[in-house]
């Protein structure tokens, strides 16, 4: 078994390529009506329900209101997603559960036989993982005003998570994913598919610059692993205070990967609609900086600058053209 210790880089521990990685965004989600999701909600778990879809990229995801009145989100994952890295998602909540329970993520529920997930064959005949979580209830902070308190309250709240998961080890853990940062540099043959020359020029030479001046460096930088896609639409704060933080959902993107770039990942996301874009990731970065776990000195944080401009390369238009063909 792979652990922090054992593998620093977060690389994939073989050379399969993209193949894999990118094989959940040529298979279609799930498309259960929701009478279907009902009647697996009462076959696995016994409650009479209501669903009503929620958004997801991959997967299918529902909102389950029980009669009781409780509200649980159902995961449908895509036919092409292997049982093992639903596995290591599951085992990640439970681990963090058990650490840290004062953190605000989603539980996992038990079916009536007690297990944790269940293989299912859908009426078009593929197969895949149905598991169900606790609603972890919300305002998302892209709908909240920005402000350094909240930065500074997500980044702490960042750190105690990534702390609960320093120790936590999967076999799954190195997954080869396509959202690592510690493999952009495998994206490189993708570029063609950026139909702005302009911005394929530019994203050209961040290439250049990750492979020259960020590679090498990988294999000595810490790894753990980290939730990956914490950014606005996956941290709820509370309504009546968008200082404090209520929830962290989406925990798909997970990988063991260098931590450095979990904190420049989740700053990157703070440029946005900035007189200064350095200023929101600095207030951010300064913040999870105060804890222990923080990636310290030149050799673990040089990569910040780096990591946060293939994070904003990526949204912009990394993958974002071979997605709208599939999920429109």
């Amino acid at each position: 078994m792979e652990t922090p210790e054992t593998h620093h880089s977060g690389l994939p521990a073989n050379s399969r390529g993209l193949a894999n990685a990118t094989t959940a965004l040529g298979t279609s989600a799930p498309r259960l009506a929701a009478a279907e999701v009902e009647q697996l909600v009462f076959r696995l778990y016994g409650l009479a329900s209501r669903a009503e879809p929620l958004a997801a990229e991959r997967d299918q995801n529902c909102l389950v209101h029980a009669a009781s009145g409780e509200r649980y989100v159902l995961k449908i994952s895509n036919p092409s997603e292997p049982m093992p890295i639903v596995d290591f998602q599951i085992a990640a909540l439970d681990h963090v559960a058990g650490i840290a329970p004062s953190l605000p993520l989603p539980r996992v529920i038990r079916t009536v036989a007690g297990r944790a997930r269940e293989a299912v064959h859908l009426p078009d005949g593929s197969r895949c993982t149905i598991r169900m979580l606790t609603y972890v209830d919300g305002l998302q902070a892209r709908e909240t005003a920005r402000s350094a308190a909240q930065r500074r309250a997500m980044a702490r709240c960042l750190a105690e998570l990534d702390t609960a998961l320093a120790g936590f080890v999967h076999p799954a853990a190195m997954h080869d994913l396509l959202w690592n940062v510690a493999t952009a540099h495998r994206l490189r043959d993708k570029l063609e598919f950026i139909a702005n020359p302009d911005r394929r020029a530019i994203a050209a030479l961040f290439m250049d610059r990750f492979t020259k001046d960020v590679l090498p460096r990988l294999p000595a930088l810490r790894a753990q692993v980290i939730h990956n896609d914490y950014h606005l639409y996956n941290v709820l704060v509370a309504p009546d205070d968008p200082i404090r933080v209520c929830g962290i959902i989406d925990f798909g993107d997970m990988v063991l990967a260098p931590l450095v770039g979990e904190v420049a990942t989740a700053a990157s996301y703070h440029m946005e609609n900035e007189e200064e874009p350095f200023a929101g990731a600095s207030q951010f970065i300064g913040a999870y900086q105060y804890l222990d776990i923080a990636p310290k000195g030149r050799d673990e944080t040089g990569p910040y600058g780096t990591f946060m401009d293939w994070v904003r390369l990526h949204d912009e238009y990394g993958n974002r053209s071979q997605q709208d063909d599939i999920y429109p």
